[in-house]
C-alpha cells in the first residue's frame, strides 16, 4: 500500500511525470506482498483515471512524446 501511496502522491504533488516512471521503475522490482485490512479504498482510488496511467505507461512512450 505504501507504494500506491507513494505514486499518488507524486501525482497529487506534480512531479514530472518521468520522475513518476523512474520511481516507479526503481520500487516495483523490490515490492513484497503484504495484506491490509482495509486497503479497497485505496486499490480503488489507485485504479481511478487520474493515476491509472502510471502503471500502463511504458517508460520508452513518455520518452518518445518528448
Amino acid at each position: 500500500m505504501g507504494y500506491m501511496l507513494a505514486m499518488m502522491a507524486l501525482v497529487d504533488n506534480g512531479a514530472n511525470e518521468n520522475l513518476i516512471l523512474s520511481v516507479r521503475d526503481s520500487m516495483r522490482p523490490n515490492l513484497s506482498g503484504r495484506i491490509y485490512d482495509n486497503c479497497d479504498e485505496f486499490i480503488s482510488l489507485y485504479k481511478d483515471e487520474k493515476y491509472r496511467w502510471i502503471e500502463t505507461c511504458k517508460r520508452e512512450e513518455k520518452q518518445d512524446k518528448e
